[in-house]
């Protein structure tokens, strides 16, 4: 008699596509990009949001720090201090949202989780 229980290992299927057009066509449909260029309007608009993202975390100055982030899509309020080379989620920065007299500590990071509903 056995006294451990012997654990099944199950296959998780991630279903991740083999080639960078598929990649970027399943993310274009999963960020609600429609019509014919969806898939070259997701890139375009993530090399922003990356570039964007980049500067915002070396800028030396808040003000810059803030038009940057709000380029990007994060809801910002008034009197906010976002302190140098925070990270702000790269993925979804439109479902973060930072009220009014925030002040975000330096290298602090901010995720969103991947679906609006938890907003």
């Amino acid at each position: 008699m056995k006294d451990t229980k012997e654990l099944k290992r199950k296959k998780i299927n991630y279903q991740v596509p083999k080639n960078f057009s598929k990649s970027a066509r399943r993310a274009a449909k999963e960020h609600e990009y429609e019509g014919g260029l969806s898939t070259s309007r997701y890139l375009s608009r993530r090399s922003f949001d990356y570039l964007y993202h980049l500067l915002a975390r070396y800028v030396p100055f808040n003000d810059m720090r803030i038009k940057l982030h709000r380029k990007r899509g994060v809801k910002i309020g008034e009197n906010v201090f976002i302190g140098p080379e925070v990270f702000i989620d790269e993925t979804y920065p439109h479902y973060i949202t930072l009220e009014d007299e925030v002040t975000i500590a330096p290298r602090a990071v901010i995720v969103a989780p991947p679906s609006s509903e938890y907003s």
